[in-house]
């Protein structure tokens, strides 16, 4: 008596054994391919994530970009404002100073009095 062996590719097989073997395939294959997938979308979430992070901190900086450019431009007016102040309190002692140097070279660049004419200059004795 021989006992043939389940591995023997001699043997024809039969559309039971065919199921059985397709069966178990596909089970193996969808085992792989839910793996895979997995995978995949552990991967994918991790990207998604991390992209959400980026995006997250695009409009983070965004906003802190307005916030500054408003608190700059704050300061500039203060700073243009005080400026202004300062030139105002320099210049102010300077306002009336057309007046007075109109007044100074009205009395240093007089004309000369005339002198009068005496007998002598004319020619006569």
């Amino acid at each position: 008596m021989t006992t043939t062996s389940m591995n023997d590719d001699d043997q024809p097989a039969t559309r039971g054994d065919l199921r059985r073997f397709e069966e178990r395939f596909e089970a193996k294959l969808d085992a792989k391919l839910d793996a895979k997938l997995g995978a995949l979308e552990a991967k994918l979430d991790a990207k998604l994530e991390a992209k959400l992070d980026v995006t997250r901190f695009t409009s983070e900086i965004a906003q802190l970009e307005r916030r500054l450019s408003a608190e700059f431009a704050r300061h500039a007016g203060a700073m243009m404002e005080a400026s202004r102040a300062e030139m105002r309190a320099m210049l102010d002692p300077y306002g009336e100073l057309p007046a007075r140097v109109e007044r100074l070279e009205a009395a240093v660049f007089a004309p000369k009095p005339r002198k009068r004419r005496t007998g002598r200059a004319t020619g006569r004795r």
